[in-house]
C-alpha cells in the first residue's frame, strides 16, 4: 500500500484540487489502513504549499488492524521520478532541511534522511504520526559559508508553475546558471552575475529567455563557476 505526501507549488496547505482522497475502507482486518489526516478528511495523497522555511507538518494514521500485529512503515531515500510516477525520495529534498517521523504514541523520533523505516506493534486503537520539515538551524554565518560550489535539487521535480533550486558559492564568484533541453539548445539563463559567499535560491517559471511558455519534458539546469561545472535535470509537466 503507497500513501503519498509532498510540496507542490500551486497546492494550499488545506484540501484542495493537488490532493487524492483516500478510497472508502474494508471490513477491519482485511488490508493496511494508512492514510494521511487533513481536517476530518483521509487522504492518499496529501499535497502542501511549497516550504519557505519555519516547519511544515503531515499527519498520517494507521487503522483496522488486528491488535498485537507487527506493522512497518517504510519510505524511498533516493527515488527517481518515472513516467506517471512522479515520487521522489528523501534525498531529492533541499539539504539544508531536515524531515522526521515521530509516533505520536511513544514519542519516538526518526530521522527519515537517515532510516528508511520505523516499526511498530498495533494496539486496538489507531496509531497517528507527525512528519515535520524544518530549516536546519545552522547558527554562525561560518557555519553557514559552504565548503564547495553545488547546486542542489530543485523542488517541487516534476513541477508545472515554478520549480526553485539553491546554489552553494564557497567563495565570491562569477556564476552563470543556465537551463538546457535535451537537445543541448539553451532556452534560459537564471543567473549570471556575481554573487557572494553563502547559499543563493534560484527560480524557474517554465519559461524560455523570451517569456514564453515551455513544453513538458526534461530539461538540464547547469552552475558554472571559474572551473566548476555542475548540471542537474528537472521535468516540467504541463
Amino acid at each position: 500500500i503507497y500513501n503519498y505526501f509532498g510540496l507542490d507549488s500551486l497546492a494550499t496547505d488545506g484540501f484542495d484540487e493537488y490532493d487524492v482522497r483516500e478510497p472508502a475502507t474494508t471490513p477491519p482486518g482485511n488490508f493496511f489502513d494508512g492514510h494521511f489526516r487533513c481536517g476530518s478528511l483521509n487522504l492518499a495523497l496529501d499535497s502542501k504549499a511549497n516550504f519557505a522555511g519555519g516547519s511544515k507538518t503531515w499527519t498520517f494514521r494507521v487503522r483496522n488492524l488486528p491488535s498485537g500485529m507487527n506493522v512497518k512503515l517504510m519510505w524511498p531515500r533516493n527515488r527517481i521520478p518515472t513516467g506517471d510516477d512522479i515520487s521522489c525520495g528523501v534525498e531529492n529534498l533541499d539539504p539544508r532541511w531536515n524531515i522526521t517521523l515521530t509516533d505520536n504514541f511513544t514519542g519516538d523520533v526518526v530521522d527519515m534522511r537517515a532510516d528508511t523505516s520505523y516499526s511498530f506493534v498495533y494496539a486496538s486503537a489507531p496509531r497517528e504520526f507527525t512528519i515535520t520539515l524544518t530549516d536546519i538551524d545552522l547558527g554562525l554565518k561560518d557555519v553557514d559559508k559552504p565548503d564547495r560550489f553545488s547546486i542542489g535539487p530543485n523542488m517541487p521535480n516534476p513541477f508545472n508553475a515554478t520549480t526553485e533550486f539553491t546554489l552553494a558559492i564557497p567563495e565570491a564568484s562569477d556564476i552563470r546558471v543556465e537551463v538546457f533541453d535535451l537537445l543541448g539548445k539553451r532556452v534560459t539563463t537564471l543567473v549570471e552575475d556575481k554573487l557572494d559567499v553563502g547559499h543563493h535560491r534560484v527560480v524557474w517559471n517554465g519559461r524560455d529567455d523570451s517569456g514564453r511558455d515551455l513544453p513538458s519534458g526534461v530539461y538540464l539546469y547547469r552552475i558554472v563557476a571559474d572551473d566548476f561545472e555542475q548540471t542537474r535535470k528537472m521535468t516540467l509537466i504541463k
